[in-house]
């Protein structure tokens, strides 16, 4: 990495670690909004680091420069998905399915859908209804014991869904982002904004 790290927070899912360090104590923070409720101890497997200067940053994955930017807001979502991408082939042992999911007395309730199809809005809804939050994005499923493992990063809301939670705008950490060509609008959010628990156990799905 270019520049010193002054700045270190390991995430994990299962027996996986990963550590994601950065120059840049408002990135560390920013980045901490998706991952927070991931945040682990113990041995990494992988090391990501970004460089946040005056008019370029930089992410990489050891030493080799993996994006580069001269927008910060492209940081976060940038190395989300790699971050992201990382814990999904950690769990190659469970079924994975695209779908939020969340449960109530015990028992958790698995919301699949494609891509924009309304995951996150549906999630936020029930947890403003009082349901544990255990991922707006992936569920996880072991094949033996059918429980549903939390992947609790922070709710990414797209313009269009958040439109649907306007009181939630001013707790979410904005970003821009290039979706395809076109610039997006993204909002992660806390679930614990929502007045929701975050599932620390997995659940037994029915």
């Amino acid at each position: 990495m270019k520049g010193p790290v002054e700045y270190e927070r390991i995430y994990g899912v299962s027996n996986f670690r990963l550590a994601v360090r950065s120059n840049s104590r408002r990135f560390s923070e920013d980045f901490g909004r998706v991952f927070g409720h991931m945040e682990a101890e113990g041995d990494v497997h992988v090391v990501y680091s970004v460089v946040v200067g005056r008019g370029r940053h930089a992410l990489y994955g050891g030493d080799e420069v993996l994006y580069e930017t001269g927008e910060y807001g492209e940081l976060v979502p940038a190395l989300e998905r790699l971050v992201e991408g990382e814990m999904v082939e950690a769990l190659w042992d469970r079924l994975v399915f695209h779908a939020g999911a969340v449960a109530k007395d015990g028992i958790a309730v698995v919301l699949p859908a494609e891509s924009g199809g309304g995951k996150t809005s549906l999630v936020a809804a029930l947890l403003e209804q009082g349901f544990e939050y255990l991922s707006d994005e992936f569920a996880f499923i072991d094949p033996e014991s059918l429980r549903v493992l939390p992947f609790p990063k922070g709710l990414c809301f797209k313009e269009g869904g958040i439109e649907l939670f306007p009181h939630l705008k001013p707790k979410g950490l904005y970003v821009e982002w290039d979706m395809g060509g076109e610039m997006g609008r993204l909002w992660y959010l806390d679930p614990s904004d929502l007045g929701s628990g975050v599932s620390g156990e997995a659940k037994k799905v029915r």
